[in-house]
């Protein structure tokens, strides 16, 4: 995590971890992560939703199109 900080947030950050104990540093460093990695996976889930939606629909037309086809073949058929 560090390591992808910029100096200022680097700075702050051990300003912060001064004013407290080292269990509230890790804490607040495992919260931070835990909240990092909770939000990436909320955006993978959406991501494979909106996926899944898309699918659906284009199964959804799909099945639309061959009934119409099958309609119009019958209608062909019974005007012959």
């Amino acid at each position: 995590m560090r390591d992808k900080l910029i100096l200022a947030e680097r700075k702050k950050l051990d300003h912060i971890r001064g004013e407290m104990s080292r269990s509230e540093y890790l804490r607040m460093l495992i919260e931070t992560k835990y909240n990092e990695d909770r939000k990436a996976f909320l955006d993978r889930m959406k991501l494979y939703r909106q996926i899944r939606y898309v699918e659906h629909i284009l199964a959804v037309g799909k099945r639309l199109n061959e009934r119409k086809e099958k309609d119009n073949e019958e209608h062909i058929g019974q005007t012959e």
